[in-house]
Formats: structure tokens, sequence, C-alpha cells
């Protein structure tokens, strides 16, 4: 977003990276906001932004966009343990009761 709208007779162009989906974005229908529907890990990289006014580039500018996956393998691992941690406390748990279970009716049949 630029913060402000831009004159009629200039245009914001966004070239995204070589590797991304993407086409090249332009600031056609609200020249204050660039939306990306949708974005990948293939779309970071470096973009490059321009200005034009009617055929005349003004200035560009390149900024590197750094996109992390929605799921890191840390975050997986973290998970995986905890839903062990909890299974094997559960089992223990369990076998805790049972125990208790069995002594109380010993206890009792004597």
């Amino acid at each position: 977003s630029l913060g402000r709208l831009l004159p009629s007779d200039l245009q914001l162009k966004w070239f995204p990276p070589e590797q991304s989906s993407l086409l090249p974005l332009t600031s056609d229908r609200d020249p204050a906001l660039v939306n990306i529907p949708e974005v990948g890990t293939g779309d970071g990289g470096k973009w490059r932004c321009e200005l034009w006014q009617s055929t005349t580039r003004l200035t560009s500018a390149v900024i590197t966009l750094k996109i992390e996956p929605k799921l890191s393998v840390w975050m997986l691992v973290i998970i995986c343990s905890v839903t062990v941690i909890v299974f094997l406390l559960l089992l223990i748990l369990v076998f805790i009761l049972c125990r208790r279970r069995q002594r109380k009716m010993r206890h009792l049949r004597h």
C-alpha cells in the first residue's frame, strides 16, 4: 500500500520473482492497494516495483519477500512430541488406577 491514492496518470507495477506462479500485478483498480490473492513459498524472493507515468518509467525498487511455510519441521516435531507425552501420561494414569482397583479388591477379599 502506498497510503494514498496515485494521480490518474501514474501507475504502479509489481513484478514477482521468476519462480513465482503469479503474474505481474498492476494498480489499475485501486492504485493505493496491491492485493495478492494466495501466496505460496514459491512467491518469495526479489520483487520489483516500478512507478510509471504513461509510457515512462519514473523509478523502481527491489524488495525481498520472505515467505515461510505454514507448518515447519520443528512445529511438526513439537506437535508429535506433545501427542506422545500426553498418550504416555494417560497410559500411566490408567495403569495406576487399575493397580489401585486390584489392591482394593484384594483387601476386600481378605
